[in-house]
C-alpha cells in the first residue's frame, strides 16, 4: 500500500518499531507471526518497502493498535470518558486512591509543562 510517500512509510515504520520494542518482540518473531520473511518486515519497519492493505490489517491486529494509529499516529480512544469512569468504578477503594494520585501527579506535570 503506498503510504503517502517516503515520509509516510518512515513514520509507519517508526510506530511499528516503537510498538515492537514496547512488547519486547524481535523482528523475527513479528515476521513469523505475520507470515512474511524477516527481511520483508525489516524493510517495512525501516520505511524502505510499502505494504498491502492485508498486511496493514495483520500488523494492526498483531500489535493491537488501529490502522489509523499505524498510518496516521492517531489514537482512537472512542468515548474515553465513559470507559474511564467504568474502569474507575470497578476498582477497589485502594486502587481508586492510587489511580487518583497518579492522575493528580499527571495533571500537575501537564500544568507545569504548559506553563513553560
Amino acid at each position: 500500500m503506498p503510504n503517502e510517500g517516503k515520509k509516510g512509510s518512515i513514520e509507519v515504520g517508526r510506530r511499528l518499531k516503537q510498538r515492537r520494542k514496547v512488547l519486547k518482540w524481535t523482528q523475527q518473531k513479528v515476521a513469523d507471526d505475520l507470515g512474511i520473511s524477516t527481511s520483508h518486515y525489516i524493510a517495512v519497519e525501516n520505511g524502505r518497502r510499502d505494504f498491502s492493505k492485508d498486511l496493514l490489517i495483520r500488523m494492526s491486529n498483531l500489535f493491537e493498535v488501529s490502522t489509523d494509529y499505524l498510518l496516521l499516529g492517531k489514537i482512537n480512544t472512542g468515548n474515553s470518558s465513559d470507559d474511564m469512569i467504568k474502569a474507575i468504578n470497578e476498582l477497589s477503594d485502594q486502587e481508586r486512591y492510587h489511580a487518583h494520585e497518579i492522575m493528580r501527579h499527571f495533571l500537575e506535570a501537564m500544568k507545569m509543562k504548559n506553563s513553560e
